[in-house]
């Protein structure tokens, strides 16, 4: 399953797209912490959320959230 599509689609807002991304990102660190922790976790950050935030990257939405 990809979540680009719902991602590139500009008629959603920016402000969803970061629920959606928290909601998973979170959902995704819960299952992989009751691994054990041989398997790989990638996770994307979509870089037009982060480069506003290149010099403060501790206030940066999808990861403080």
């Amino acid at each position: 399953m990809s979540m680009v599509p719902y991602l590139k689609n500009m008629s959603i807002p920016n402000e969803e797209h970061l629920l959606a991304d928290r909601t998973i990102r979170r959902k995704a660190f819960q299952a992989y912490a009751k691994t054990d922790f041989r398997s790989k976790l990638f996770i994307n950050i979509k870089p037009t959320w982060i480069y506003k935030f290149i010099d403060y990257p501790e206030h940066i939405p999808t990861i403080s959230g």
